[in-house]
């Protein structure tokens, strides 16, 4: 996987976003501890965590920023696609299996 330089791996800590450290502590105390941890999660299942609204916006754009979007899999946004417009609510999320 080719990653520019602002783009961070998707096995990077979610400590390394730039979002509240409120936040980080509910994302690792529901085991996701690095950007490809939100593969299997849906914005129901974060908000059962605690993390409102106003917080999952903010961690979608962050994730956003580095080039990921959530669907079936984190996968990189394509370059041509770099400036769709996928701010929250409009987020694919994939069902949970459990």
């Amino acid at each position: 996987m080719k990653v520019a330089s602002k783009r961070m791996s998707p096995d990077t800590s979610v400590d390394q976003l730039n979002i509240h450290p409120k936040y980080i502590g509910l994302l690792q105390a529901a085991g996701i501890e690095t950007i490809r941890d939100f593969e299997h999660w849906t914005l129901e299942r974060l908000a059962t965590q605690g993390i409102g609204p106003a917080g999952l916006e903010i961690l979608n754009r962050q994730l956003q920023y580095h080039g990921y979007t959530i669907g079936t899999a984190i996968s990189e946004l394509d370059d041509d696609q770099s400036n769709v417009d996928l701010s929250f609510p409009v987020l694919h999320l994939p069902a949970s299996n459990e």
